[in-house]
């Protein structure tokens, strides 16, 4: 609404005193500093003028008492600048002094207009005028805006806040705007602002609103969504684990996990599985995953191997560790060879070394399982030795002590269960050692002695007996010895001798 300001002339005026020697009417105005001589743009406001007479008496320079009559009017013209209007025009009457002429003043456009008096025509003859009290500012103010509230920003999400973990969404998000402008509606323009229906995933997305209207600007509002529905996948394979033959592995298997997450990332990831357990169906546990948004995977897949880590089981049979057998009576060495995970793939094959009589290795070598794990060697040693059944007429067996004649040569007999052959003695046997004459004494015939003669060995097959000719010395005499018979199969047999 415009405004008019009116006031009404002071009661009393002080009077002007002219700087020169000559008295003149005064011309005045009713303005106040601050006050009337102030209006809002699209205003107005009423000036009242009037005229004072600035001489009682008749005097010499200027008319006597007021200048203006109503017989004799004066005229004012006003200075106006542009962009101010004068109601009425530039130019007002005075018909008399004391009286009040209202003049309104009006501008639409901001600024300080000076407005003053041009001249004053008419009045009595000799009429002289003061007109610089009348000169006054015209003070134009912008007006003050009709909307002074800038508009309000706010906006509604629907979950009103995230379901899920770290700031996620894992459902749809809906994000409603609301921008209000009560004052100037018609002024109100908005920037951003777009209802969302959000209903894919997506990484942090920041939505914003701005708004200006007559009563200012708001924003900008920002918000920001990020979803992610879609659960992470997890997926299990061997990671580790040393291969052997048909599809088995010889070792302990790792099982690794991979995980992975298109949207919030993977959050956590099973830890690797190691399996150690030998069978033909050994599995890992499913395990999940989780991503930053809060979503759990299915569970993984399961991995199932086949584990043999163990080699067959191999034995040598038929013979034993540290045994000793009789020659013809020893068993039949072989080889046992078992798996109990993945099963035999090839037998232990046997071999055998020393013997015929004496120390004898038996060997299993090869043994493999359907792994391919291989059993190293396992061996046995025994001992063959010869089916010793005694020494034979004419030499007795202990303890009895043969007497001799020294120089002879003494058949000594024994049995072996057969001709073995003539390389049965060890080096260096038979031998003979000096000994005292103790045990009873049993004489050798000088009939049963044989033609004097170097010392051998042969074998008598119809008696199926070995007889060795034993060279006796004639220094011996009077002296007892020992006879010792060693025999390559690591026998020893002794007779016991007195020389005469």
């Amino acid at each position: 609404m415009k405004k008019s300001f009116s006031i009404p002339i002071l009661t009393v005026i002080a009077l002007f005193v002219l700087t020169t020697s000559a008295f003149a009417d005064v011309v005045q105005n009713d303005v106040v500093a601050g006050g009337n001589d102030t209006i809002e743009a699209g205003d107005s406001t009423t000036i009242n003028y009037s005229l004072l007479a600035s001489n009682t008496v008749p005097a010499t320079t200027d008319a006597n008492g007021c200048n203006a009559t109503g017989s004799d009017p004066a005229t004012v013209t006003l200075s106006v600048p542009a962009g101010v209007t004068a109601s009425g025009g530039v130019n007002f009457t005075f018909i008399g002094c004391g009286n009040l002429v209202p003049k309104t003043f009006s501008s639409n456009t901001p600024g300080d207009y000076t407005i003053s008096i041009t001249s004053i025509s008419g009045g009595k003859a000799g009429s002289l005028w003061q007109t610089s009290s009348a000169t006054f500012v015209l003070h134009v103010v912008a007006p003050p805006p009709s909307d002074t509230t800038a508009p309000s920003i706010s906006y509604v999400l629907n979950p009103s806040s995230p379901n899920g973990a770290n700031g996620w969404y894992k459902t749809n998000v809906t994000l409603t705007w609301t921008v209000t402008e009560n004052e100037s509606a018609g002024s109100l323009v908005k920037t951003g602002c777009v209802n969302k229906n959000i209903t894919a995933d997506q990484g942090p997305t920041s939505y914003s609103c701005s708004a200006t209207s007559d009563g200012g600007s708001a924003g900008p509002v920002t918000v920001t969504i990020k979803r992610d529905a879609t659960d992470p996948t997890v997926s299990a394979a061997v990671s580790a684990g040393t291969t052997g033959l048909n599809s088995w592995y010889t070792s302990n298997v790792t099982v690794s996990f991979t995980c992975a997450d298109a949207t919030s990332d993977v959050a956590t990831c099973p830890s690797s599985q190691t399996l150690s357990t030998e069978g033909s169906s050994v599995s890992s546990t499913a395990q999940t995953a989780t991503d930053n948004a809060g979503n759990v995977s299915n569970p993984s897949n399961i991995v199932t191997v086949k584990i043999d880590k163990t080699s067959p089981t191999v034995n040598v049979t038929g013979v034993a560790d540290g045994t000793t057998y009789t020659l013809g009576s020893v068993p039949v060495a072989g080889c046992s060879t078992t798996d109990a995970v993945s099963g035999v793939g090839t037998n232990a094959v046997l071999s055998t070394t020393g013997g015929p009589v004496g120390s004898m290795t038996a060997t299993c070598t090869g043994g493999k399982d359907n792994a391919g794990n291989v059993r190293p060697p396992v061996s046995v040693t025994y001992q063959v030795i010869y089916n010793w059944t005694g020494f034979f007429s004419p030499v007795d067996n202990l303890p009895a002590l043969n007497s001799v004649k020294a120089g002879s040569a003494v058949p000594v007999k024994f049995s072996l269960a057969g001709n073995q052959g003539l390389a049965i003695f060890k080096p260096g046997s038979p031998s003979s050692t000096q000994m005292a004459c103790t045990g009873s004494v049993l004489p050798i015939l000088e009939a049963e002695t044989v033609a004097a003669g170097g010392s051998s060995l042969t074998y008598d097959s119809s008696a199926n007996q070995y007889v060795y000719v034993w060279k006796t010395d004639k220094n011996w005499a009077g002296t007892c010895r020992q006879l010792s018979v060693k025999l390559i199969d690591g026998t020893e047999h002794k007779a016991n001798f007195q020389f005469k």
